[in-house]
């Protein structure tokens, strides 16, 4: 049991920027490779910022949809309460603070449930401070960057630095799932090996988990030419990513030939071919 956080300022501002991204796509303006710090002006702009607002939350909640099936609130109040009190019983500590971390506990649940009865009778949902958990803020912004991305829809080059910066790993996996250059967002066709397959005695020993990076033809043709530290040097990048099976299983058909190796050496692995 936590006390309900709210959602932070920092994901508050993050969301209004992705609306704000959104709204310059519906009104049909190009804001590739420009900062929302140029206060790019957009002709009816209040206009634009509510629709915009309002169609991401109803594309959020058809993707949310099947989260809601057999939704019964009754249920997860005595669920959310029988835990709480068995979680408290184990405590040695006063039955005032005991008190304290069951109202703590329920008024996160209470916000929660709120949120989700708002977006099953009236298909939307508050993006206000004290209404939406930084759990559900940080869903919300992942889904948005991942549909900006889907739909080639360009994002302010704050939102790119922050995705970027605030988790790596997460942001070089959504290239790979996007055939994405990690460099110039082109399409992706190539797979470069970090960790060089020469190291474990060539190409045909390669695995599936060893640390790769998704780029176009031209940058990795540039990295097979001036070396790797440069090249991260130059693009500040941190590395490629160690794929996990279930990652490897999502993205391997993206990248046609790039795996074959990697695929005979995890079917080896799994006993599906001989030796």
């Amino acid at each position: 049991m936590t006390k309900f956080k709210k959602m932070s300022r920092q994901n508050q501002k993050l969301l209004h920027w992705l609306i704000d991204c959104y709204a310059f796509h519906l009104a049909s303006v190009d804001i590739t490779n420009k900062r929302a710090s140029e206060k790019i002006k957009l002709k009816g702009k209040p206009y634009w910022n509510f629709k915009a607002k309002e169609d991401l939350k109803k594309i959020f909640l058809r993707a949310k949809g099947e989260g809601f099936k057999d939704y019964k609130l009754s249920d997860r109040l005595k669920k959310r309460v029988y835990d709480g009190v068995s979680f408290v019983e184990g405590k040695h500590i006063p039955v005032d603070n005991k008190a304290q971390l069951l109202f703590e506990d329920l008024e996160e649940f209470i916000v929660t449930e709120f949120q989700n009865i708002s977006m099953i009778l009236e298909g939307t949902f508050s993006l206000a401070l004290n209404l939406m958990s930084n759990d559900n803020a940080i869903a919300f912004t992942e889904f948005l960057y991942e549909f900006f991305i889907d739909n080639s829809i360009p994002m302010w080059l704050e939102i790119e630095e922050l995705f970027r910066n605030g988790n790596w790993r997460k942001y070089v996996y959504m290239h790979f799932k996007h055939n994405q250059c990690l460099i110039c967002k082109q399409y992706a066709t190539e797979v470069h090996h970090v960790y060089k397959v020469a190291r474990a005695g060539g190409r045909k020993h390669d695995k599936y988990y060893y640390e790769r990076m998704p780029l176009c033809s031209k940058h990795h043709s540039e990295v097979e030419s001036i070396g790797e530290h440069t090249f991260n040097k130059k693009y500040h990048l941190q590395g490629g990513i160690e794929l996990t099976e279930e990652e490897y299983n999502q993205i391997k058909s993206k990248y046609p030939g790039h795996f074959k190796e990697a695929e005979k050496n995890y079917k080896k692995e799994k006993g599906e071919i001989n030796e």
